[in-house]
Formats: structure tokens, sequence, C-alpha cells
């Protein structure tokens, strides 16, 4: 819970997330009191927004930005499976690393540039 509070507290800090809303919403629930207040969060999601120039209110999905910026399917079976129940399996968990690894290692380099314009 420090280490988040850390994380989401120091201006020096910028967190990366995509569509992640809800995730700051969790996130804020599991540390109340305001340690938590999303002011350094970037969300990628509204950076492609504007990278792929999608018609206004025309949120892009992790999917449709690889499809477009990187030329590949991402496949997205497992978005809505059960992610409450524990413990999450080995489908859950690649599921997750491999859109961790799609953002950090194959769109980061793409949007650098973009973030903070």
């Amino acid at each position: 819970r420090e280490a988040l509070e850390y994380m989401f507290s120091d201006p020096r800090i910028r967190v990366l997330g995509f569509s992640f809303s809800r995730d700051l919403a969790r996130l804020q629930a599991l540390c109340p009191g305001g340690g938590i207040s999303g002011r350094n969060v970037r969300d990628l999601q509204k950076v492609c927004e504007g990278v792929m120039q999608t018609p206004k209110g025309a949120t892009p999905s992790l999917q449709r930005v690889c499809e477009a910026l990187l030329g590949r399917t991402l496949l997205k079976t497992h978005q809505c499976s059960d992610w409450q129940q524990r413990p999450l399996t080995r489908a859950q968990l690649e599921y997750a690393a491999l859109d961790a690894l799609v953002l950090r290692v194959h769109l980061l380099p793409l949007l650098v540039d973009c973030i903070d314009a």
C-alpha cells in the first residue's frame, strides 16, 4: 500500500495505463484517504485517440490500437473473465502480461513523443 501511495503521489513519477479509469478507482478503494489521486497518471488510450485521429467520442480499444499502429491483432478473449476470483488462471495471467508487454515494449516507443503533448 505504501508503495502504491508513493508511486501515485510523487510528481517525478509518471504512471502510464490504458483505459485506466476503472483501475484507478479500484486502486483508490484499496488506499482510502486520498493517497492515490491520479494527478500523475497519463492514459495512453487518450494519447492514441489523438495519434489515430479517431472521431470525437470514438475511444479506441487496445485491440484496435494494436491493429492500427502495429498491424497486429491482440486477442482479448479473457478480458471479460472473472478477475475478482482468486487465484487467477494461467490464461488470465498470460493475458494481463501480454497487455503490459504490448504497451511497454511495442506501443510506448511509438507514443513517447506524444505523451506530454
